[in-house]
């Protein structure tokens, strides 16, 4: 029982870790497509 929640709380924090990622690139994606446009505008 123990081990197995231990399990899924890795597994949880991997998803967790995954999604932070994420949001960290499509933050940057548009972070960088705001500054294009301000370069072009």
């Amino acid at each position: 029982m123990l081990a197995g929640g231990a399990d899924h709380k890795r597994l949880e924090n991997k998803s967790v870790k995954k999604y932070k990622l994420h949001f960290f690139i499509m933050g940057n994606s548009m972070t960088n497509l705001l500054s294009l446009y301000c370069t072009v505008v």
